[in-house]
């Protein structure tokens, strides 16, 4: 019974979430510090990664994408593409719940908006 109450919570929140991105990309592209970004890509990691992943990437149940491992594993976009696609360990496949331009604009963000914080 909690877990149903603790689920559809999440499920709310996250409604809120993406429409709150849908209505700041009818104004354009997010800023995100110096740099902006396609809104797309952070409704696709909003929808699919932040359970996981954390709302700003800093980690939870997976690692965190913001430290700067991400671009010394995945030395280019098709690797993480194909990381993204297939899956490995904890972290499942999305190419049976994304598309291929999906999938592209996540890495897009990721790479750029997030994995760009680290040091």
């Amino acid at each position: 019974m909690l877990k149903r109450i603790v689920d559809r919570l999440q499920i709310v929140a996250l409604a809120l979430v993406v429409l709150t991105i849908g209505m700041l990309s009818k104004a354009g592209p997010i800023a995100t510090g110096a740099a902006t970004v396609d809104s797309f890509g952070a409704e696709v990691f909003v929808a699919n990664c932040t359970r996981c992943h954390g709302a700003d990437g800093q980690g939870g149940i997976g690692p965190s994408l913001v430290s700067g491992n991400l671009l010394d594993r995945f030395e280019d976009r098709a690797a993480t593409m194909a990381f993204i696609s297939k899956g490995e360990g904890e972290m499942p496949d999305f190419a049976s719940r994304l598309s291929a331009g999906e999938i592209g604009a996540v890495t897009d963000f990721v790479r750029k908006e997030l994995a760009s914080q680290g040091g």
